[in-house]
């Protein structure tokens, strides 16, 4: 059974509020600027349908079977381009991916809602339909001869198509707005990627980044717009050249000095979140050094106990800091059970490279604490 809705107008935010935050974020990082299209596929009342192997039927949908079909729907679903005559999947274009569903009522009627990612190659295409293949089960022996669709057995694929070359099956659908999901200016600059002027300079405004934080005195001073300024200031201020470019100076030297500091500081602050991360994944790396040494329950206390003085020195060398910390430790730990009269007994190294081989050898030995 193939069930034809178009697109119908809708908030970008609650298409993103149908996609869950986890696919949201995946999509994202194959895809930077994703697009997202909302589509209704079925709602109350009367809609067309091909019914394979009959041709084309009109039935009544009422609000469960409308419910039924929302719940069959689901994130990762197949999105294909146009029908094929018999819901094959096979040599059928695939343009994109449920991202979510959901139901609610437009215009009065109860619809089923989904959120349609589309791939980046048909990003372009006119695709402002979409058609449900699903298996469905219809009551045909109701007393007004009204056919209508009672249950929802499986939905396999939605079809995405050209409003202009076919017709919606429901009628009451309409255009859903777009969403393009773009990246923050911020993450724009770090990647490395272009703003055009207009975007620059709004972005400045609502920074409050002055020309002086970006550029020195050198090319501030030989800017037409500036040099202009402090001509027509030397013809009209008779006898005090001097003191005006004496104060120009010391503006762009206050320019400067604070830009510099400004510079220290937001260093500082990377300097900051750099080191938070690594110590968060040096916490990572303490459990898995302890699994993966096979440390007995003590010293694995023992280190745990000695984690909170590790600090990290070098954020790109933070596993080698991790192995020499409890290297170290266990250092510590044999001679603190020596002077307390605990036994320590000989382990395996357990370093990569030092593993027991078939025939028993158990590697270099190494005094660990018991």
């Amino acid at each position: 059974m193939k069930i034809r809705a178009q697109l119908l107008a809708m908030a970008a935010n609650e298409i993103k509020a149908m996609i869950p935050p986890y696919l949201f974020d995946d999509i994202k990082r194959q895809d930077p600027k994703p697009l997202f299209k909302a589509f209704v596929v079925g709602h109350e009342g009367q809609a067309r349908a091909n019914w394979v192997g009959v041709g084309q039927i009109v039935k009544t949908w009422f609000a469960d079977a409308i419910g039924k079909l929302s719940r069959k729907i689901y994130p990762g679903m197949k999105l294909f381009l146009n029908h094929d005559e018999t819901n094959s999947e096979e040599n059928r274009p695939e343009v994109g991916q449920v991202a979510g569903s959901r139901t609610k009522k437009i215009d009065g009627k109860f619809s089923a809602v989904i959120a349609a990612y589309i791939f980046p190659e048909y990003r372009t295409q006119k695709l402002d339909i979409a058609s449900v293949e699903a298996e469905i089960n219809l009551d045909t022996n109701s007393m007004d001869d009204d056919i209508r669709a009672i249950n929802v057995e499986n939905v396999k694929a939605i079809a995405l198509g050209d409003g202009d070359k076919s017709t919606p099956g429901f009628h009451g659908a309409q255009l859903l707005a777009e969403l393009q999901a773009m990246s923050e200016k911020e993450e724009t600059i770090k990647k490395g990627g272009t703003m055009d002027k207009n975007e620059i300079i709004t972005y400045c405004k609502e920074n409050k980044i002055h020309p002086s934080d970006i550029f020195g005195k050198d090319e501030l001073t030989a800017d037409p717009v500036i040099v202009g300024y402090v001509k027509a200031e030397r013809q009209e201020a008779s006898g005090g050249e001097w003191s005006h470019r004496k104060r120009t100076e010391d503006d762009l030297t206050k320019a400067q000095t604070k830009f510099e500091d400004e510079k220290k500081t937001l260093q500082a602050e990377i300097d900051t979140l750099k080191t938070a991360g690594a110590t968060t994944k040096a916490s990572e790396l303490f459990e898995k050094k302890i699994k993966d040494r096979k440390l007995d329950d003590k010293q694995a206390e023992y280190i745990k106990s000695k984690q909170e003085d590790f600090k990290v020195q070098e954020v790109e060398n933070v596993e080698k800091e991790v192995d020499t910390f409890i290297d170290t430790g266990l250092d510590g730990y044999k001679k603190d059970a020596k002077i307390f009269g605990v036994e320590v007994k000989e382990e395996a190294d357990l370093t990569p490279g030092s593993e027991p081989n078939s025939e028993g050898d158990k590697g270099n030995p190494d005094l660990m604490p018991a």
